[in-house]
């Protein structure tokens, strides 16, 4: 059964010009998953700037295990990474936003989430997620005054 696509939200002004700072086209995905790692049932579909990274896991499970050893070894967690693309955003939407305003739309807008990857034989890969949805962005730099729509 073929999957049902995901409808395209119209595009902003905004979210063309995001489109050409980033570099990339961004894609709409559910708001949030499920405990499958597949979308909520219910849940909006939006369009994020994300980044996710590996917090944890288990691997070494293979085919060739004889049952008597266990060859699992745990997967270091990487460093959590900044979400580059919400800074370039902002140096071009508002390059005297203050620190205190940074301060305040991060905690706002960042959202956090983790899932986890899980493969054969054992193996799995805890994950972290943490995005902006586009629209929020958006609508926070318009309601604070740090953007207005030319």
């Amino acid at each position: 059964m073929p999957r049902k696509k995901i409808k395209e939200p119209a595009k902003s002004p905004f979210h063309i010009k995001v489109e050409e700072i980033i570099g990339y086209r961004l894609q709409s995905e559910p708001l949030e998953r499920g405990w499958d790692g597949g979308p909520k049932p219910g849940t909006p579909t939006v369009v994020k700037l994300k980044i996710d990274w590996t917090i944890g896991g288990m691997t070494g499970g293979s085919c060739w295990d004889d049952g008597e050893t266990d060859n699992h070894r745990p997967v270091s967690a990487d460093p959590e990474p900044e979400l580059e693309e919400l800074d370039k955003l902002l140096e071009v939407f508002c390059p005297t936003i203050t620190f205190m305003q940074y301060k305040r739309l991060s905690q706002a807008l960042i959202k956090r989430d983790t899932y986890t990857d899980y493969e054969y034989y054992g193996n799995y890969y805890e994950k972290a997620v943490k995005f902006v949805v586009l629209s929020d962005l958006e609508q926070y730099l318009k309601d604070n005054g740090l953007w207005t729509e030319k």
